[in-house]
């Protein structure tokens, strides 16, 4: 499938920017939509994975998490963190923190902890 190059003030100015089912959008709100979809993820795609742990551990301090939570997050994020010290935080795909899990010598319920700790990182940026 080839790319296609939009020029955004040119669909701005399209006579066909009419709402359009089945969603009730436009054409213009669709691109607005994705133009800041694609300016979220330039940013997120810079973003170490390191620093999203250091700020996920202080929000966490600022919910005044119990210190046995934030000691079990601290463990837990510094084993992922050791993994994947050179990635950004967008560079993590789905299945990739899934095979990781399930590669993990731990019994079942550490590794619904662990999912549910990185779903709460990964999700928040």
């Amino acid at each position: 499938m080839a790319a296609i190059s939009l020029n955004h003030q040119a669909i701005k100015n399209s006579p066909k920017s009419s709402a359009t089912p089945p969603y009730g959008k436009t054409l213009t709100q669709a691109v607005d939509f994705y133009l800041e979809h694609l300016e979220t993820a330039e940013e997120r795609d810079t973003t170490p994975i390191e620093k999203v742990i250091v700020t996920f551990q202080e929000e966490k301090r600022r919910e005044e998490v119990s210190e046995l939570h934030l000691n079990d997050l601290r463990q837990q994020l510094t084993r992922f963190s050791k993994s994947f010290k050179e990635r950004t935080i967008s560079s993590f795909s789905r299945n990739e923190i899934s095979e990781r899990i399930l590669s993990l010598s731990v019994g079942a319920q550490a590794k619904i902890n662990q999912r549910r700790i990185l779903q709460n990182l990964l999700l928040r940026f």
